[in-house]
């Protein structure tokens, strides 16, 4: 993975610079597409929805890494500015605040309906 997950940061990094230029899993998986070669090690093996899950982990270790890769409707995509990264991470940090905040909502409404019997339920 660790060879696909270069490529891919390689071929986002020349050609996919800016959300206006994002491709998706699909464009990439084409085969033919000229970008059949970055998950080349896969093709053949995994269906689209495996390979989707795949690229999704590249992008993880990549953004792991240390790449500023952002992803929206349009695909994934190199950030090309530090503006446009912290459009980004202020995308998804609210994303995961509202994702808690439903989160303890569900919780409390659990406890409310059915008391919790052990104290790992407990807010």
């Amino acid at each position: 993975m660790k060879e696909d997950a270069q490529r891919l940061s390689e071929h986002l990094k020349n050609w996919h610079q800016g959300k206006d230029y994002a491709i998706t899993i699909r464009e990439i998986y084409g085969k033919h597409n000229s970008l059949f070669h970055i998950f080349k090690n896969v093709i053949g093996k995994l269906s689209l929805k495996n390979v989707q899950t795949y690229a999704y982990n590249c992008v993880h270790s990549l953004r792991k890494a240390g790449e500023p890769i952002g992803s929206d409707k349009g695909g994934y995509y190199y950030c090309e500015s530090r503006k446009e990264a912290i459009e980004y991470y202020r995308k998804i940090r609210s994303r995961h605040l509202s994702g808690l905040k439903n989160a303890r909502i569900f919780l409390r409404a659990v406890n409310k309906t059915f008391p919790p019997i052990q104290e790992e339920l407990k807010l």
